[in-house]
């Protein structure tokens, strides 16, 4: 009988140190959503959700699916005062170029409705206002003493001019809103109120062996002060939560990804602890499990795949 390699011994003694505490990923993988009723710009809501205190990772939220958009639409109207459920919040959905993309980095596929009419009216109203004004305001200056202008006169108004010019940029810059159950196209500079995400896991698109996944996850987030091990490789108990990342899939490079489950000291298990009962005895060199759009399935460990990071007990602190 051929012996195991010692260097696997020395590989499933490392492994099990590093298991986390049963029972870490209870919560699920849905993600959170959060009504932040302070009035910003589009960027400012996006700065100010990144930086949100706590664990998980946060950005504004993203819509996927018609469902969501209903769903985000009813979160506004959450807003204090908002007898008439009038209320329009920001969500993470920016045109750049000629495409929509999402603050998760994927492609916008559902449709916009284009800005409010009424809107659009009173917008044209007030730059019509403000041009009427600094025409008469032109007018005064140039009825004053030309001898008396001097360079600060000058310089002030290229300060105008500038300040104008990125006026009108930021007016033609198009966000997303959530309003009355659609997503509406609306300016990005204009302040509304705006809904974060919060989300658990992360889609690493890197292709890399079993072993080369653990340890990319395990360094994870230490670039931002946290301590090695906040990120393992995701761990799956719920079909709900196993439905939730298959459909993450559709954005993965690889047709399969690495999840944290793998055969050590004869069982199979996740790498939160727990044991996965379901599966017997692999075939040789099927030690690591990967997970597609149909199902779990074990595979060899030195494959290179993209795969899933978790970071741990970022439920506890919602």
């Amino acid at each position: 009988m051929e012996l195991p390699r010692p260097e696997y011994h020395v590989l499933v003694f490392l492994l099990s140190l590093c298991l986390s505490t049963p029972g870490d990923f209870k919560q699920g993988l849905r993600n959170v959503f959060s009504l932040q009723d302070q009035v910003m710009s589009w960027t400012e809501a996006q700065f100010t959700c990144k930086t949100t205190n706590g664990t998980g990772h946060h950005r504004l939220a993203n819509v996927r699916n018609t469902s969501e958009v209903k769903m985000l639409s009813r979160v506004c109207n959450d807003i204090p005062d908002n007898d008439l459920n009038e209320a329009k919040c920001f969500v993470g959905l920016r045109k750049q170029g000629n495409t929509w993309n999402r603050t998760d980095g994927e492609e916008n596929v559902l449709p916009l409705q284009p800005m409010d009419k009424n809107e659009r009216d009173e917008r044209d109203v007030k730059k019509e206002n403000d041009k009427e004004k600094n025409d008469k305001d032109d007018k005064d200056d140039k009825a004053k003493d030309d001898k008396a202008k001097d360079d600060k006169d000058d310089k002030a108004k290229d300060d105008k001019d500038k300040k104008d010019e990125k006026d009108e940029k930021d007016e033609k810059d198009k966000c997303a809103i959530v309003y009355q159950d659609n997503l509406h196209i609306h300016p990005c500079n204009d302040k509304l109120a705006h809904i974060c995400e919060k989300y658990f896991f992360v889609l690493v698109k890197e292709e890399k062996s079993w072993e080369e996944a653990l340890l990319h996850c395990r360094a994870m987030g230490v670039d931002k002060g946290l301590p090695p091990g906040s990120y393992d490789l995701l761990s799956l108990h719920t079909h709900e939560d196993l439905s939730f990342a298959q459909e993450e899939l559709v954005h993965a490079g690889t047709r399969e990804v690495w999840v944290g489950l793998r055969w050590l000291a004869a069982r199979w298990l996740w790498m939160d602890g727990e044991e996965h009962s379901v599966w017997k005895c692999p075939a040789d060199l099927t030690h690591c499990g990967s997970l597609s759009r149909q199902r779990l399935d074990a595979r060899s460990c030195m494959e290179k795949r993209n795969f899933f990071c978790q970071r741990v007990n970022a439920v506890n602190n919602v």
